[in-house]
């Protein structure tokens, strides 16, 4: 007759056992779940998921339907939303750096420049180009 092979012995059940711990979202004592806090760096979790909603909630150790609820619970809005405004924030320095727009479309994930150029016009009122001139007509303040 055959061995079973046992996985308590492998280290495998103690790695799945801290990879469940891992996703478990804190609780306060009543048993709810605690909210997004100022613990959890919202904004580096963003960058690292590309500004991609699923990743970004995968990496919060949440579910999307968990992070919309959270994120407008905390912040009166929609990740995608919160997303696409962070996209622009990281914008602003790169073009006051001088740099291209097509760089700049590229190193924030944006599909192509026009569509940069778009979502920076509806978050800005303004086009990326006029942004950059604008900033050097005013003596070049700091970006922000």
């Amino acid at each position: 007759m055959a061995k079973r092979k046992s996985w308590v012995g492998s280290g495998l059940s103690s790695l799945l056992t801290t990879q469940a711990k891992r996703r478990r979202p804190e609780r306060d004592g009543g048993g709810r779940r605690l909210r997004l806090g100022p613990t959890v760096d919202l904004e580096a979790l963003g960058r690292k998921a590309k500004y991609v909603v699923a990743v970004f909630a995968g990496l919060c150790g949440i579910s999307e339907r968990t992070l919309v609820r959270d994120m407008d619970a905390d912040y009166q809005q929609t990740p995608s939303a919160w997303l696409a405004k962070l996209q622009i924030r990281d914008s602003i320095p790169r073009i006051c750096e001088g740099t291209r727009i097509k760089d700049v479309a590229t190193e924030l994930h944006f599909k192509n420049a026009t569509h940069f150029s778009r979502a920076f016009k509806r978050h800005s009122g303004c086009t990326p180009t006029q942004y950059y001139r604008t900033w050097i007509q005013n003596g070049r303040v700091s970006p922000g």
